[in-house]
């Protein structure tokens, strides 16, 4: 279903972005996490903080190690399997909740 008319939403001072309600889900253990991601329609990857791999027993050394390029420079990555749904933030009956 697509998502239409969100409205842009600040976030931790983060201005003109788009936000959108998300479920993160590690399919090899059906752990998951609800949060709110940033939506960048350039991106080729999806960044996941340490502390949401943790929560959803993804191990970042168990992953393929990737160097990446990021508003303060280069980081080192670690690519995963892992299923994300976004919701629409005005219909939480569609949510999954």
């Amino acid at each position: 279903m697509p998502i239409n008319n969100c409205q842009i939403r600040k976030i931790n001072g983060t201005d003109r972005a788009v936000f959108l309600p998300i479920k993160i889900t590690n399919p090899n253990n059906n752990r998951s996490i609800k949060t709110w991601g940033l939506v960048d329609t350039g991106a080729t990857d999806c960044a996941i903080p340490l502390q949401i791999a943790n929560l959803l027993n993804s191990s970042h050394i168990t992953g393929q190690e990737k160097i990446i390029s990021t508003g303060n420079g280069k980081a080192s990555a670690f690519r995963h399997n892992l299923t994300i749904s976004i919701f629409h933030p005005e219909k939480p009956d569609e949510n999954g909740n």
